[in-house]
């Protein structure tokens, strides 16, 4: 089980739609950025002073703790001012302390499989050990009708990614492609294969994915 955790500057949001909603925002315009740019953002400071708190706090120590990092040579993903986080497993203690220094640093923090904002009024202590055990993963069907912001700021923003809509998931900004510039490639390829128009590409697409299945049977 991997826990995904992202952080940003806040304020903080209202709730968890409003996080998902934020946070997709944030990363689909840095993917937006670097479709049309090939640009990355600089890294913002408050979370980069973020990261050099938490890095020694969480990475394995004297003690024999072993760090809770998915990688635990890497300390996570930053874009600009989001900070993407991948533990390897639920690690209560680990997420106890990142809310801690989130609530220092004035950061977001988001848990995307439990979709859900994270605080240290989330903190228990009911083993003795400061903790905020990890939630229910959430079902990506269940978030599409009672979230579905990931899907909004997709069509907000004009951007191509059936694989973004899922909000359990991280945005990987390379993935994404706005609408107005896959159309301009495709209309080269309209040119190029005299083609009048995309329904007319889809219909040549058909007969070449057709032709091929043919003399693959052949062979």
């Amino acid at each position: 089980m991997i826990r995904t955790l992202v952080l940003w500057p806040g304020p903080t949001p209202m709730d968890s739609a409003s996080a998902c909603r934020d946070y997709s925002s944030r990363m689909i315009r840095h993917g937006i950025a670097w479709s049309r740019e090939g640009t990355i953002p600089d890294q913002d400071p408050a979370v980069m002073t973020f990261c050099r708190e938490a890095a020694p706090a969480l990475h394995a120590s004297s003690a024999g703790r072993v760090s809770p990092w998915k990688v635990p040579a890497e300390f996570g993903t930053l874009w600009g001012e989001v900070l993407t986080l991948e533990l390897d497993g639920p690690q209560p203690a680990a997420v106890a302390t990142l809310a801690r220094l989130a609530q220092d640093h004035e950061l977001v923090l988001f848990d995307l499989p439990a979709h859900r904002l994270l605080t240290t009024s989330d903190i228990t202590t009911t083993f003795g050990e400061p903790m905020i055990p990890a939630a229910a993963t959430r079902s990506f069907f269940d978030l599409v009708l009672q979230c579905g912001q990931r899907w909004e700021c997709v069509e907000e923003l004009r951007v191509i990614g059936s694989e973004l809509v899922n909000c359990t998931q991280a945005v990987d900004p390379f993935w994404v492609t706005p609408i107005q510039e896959e159309l301009e490639v495709f209309e080269q390829v309209l040119d190029l294969l005299g083609c009048y128009d995309l329904e007319d590409l889809r219909a040549r697409l058909e007969e070449l994915i057709h032709a091929t299945a043919d003399d693959d049977a052949w062979r």
